[in-house]
């Protein structure tokens, strides 16, 4: 699997879940549109600006508050995939430990 895909996969699995996981105030990415994995690969994604979102000028960098911004929304994202694989894995033990209770 290439780099595009893996991508594909993090922006429409994973990172879908966790804004699930998080809910519409803190979520942290744009919604998934449409996903084509064949060719043409493409990934269509919600257009921010509707949002006031806008990309910060590359050449001066972020002010301190919007510095902090986005260190709360990694902190959010980390805190956030924890949550997710914690729950993933207590679903899988208990469906593995189900199984084997039912086999045993």
């Amino acid at each position: 699997m290439d780099v595009f895909h893996i991508e594909m996969l993090m922006m429409s699995d994973t990172l879908d879940k966790i804004n699930k996981l998080l809910g519409p105030k803190h979520r942290l990415s744009a919604k998934i549109l449409y996903v084509q994995n064949e060719n043409p690969t493409l990934l269509a994604m919600e257009d921010l600006a509707s949002l006031d979102f806008r990309m910060a000028d590359r050449l001066s960098g972020l002010d301190l508050d919007h510095s902090i911004l986005a260190l709360r929304g990694l902190a959010r994202f980390h805190a956030a995939s924890v949550a997710l694989c914690e729950k993933v894995n207590h679903h899988a033990q208990f469906i593995i430990n189900r199984n084997i209770s039912l086999h045993y």
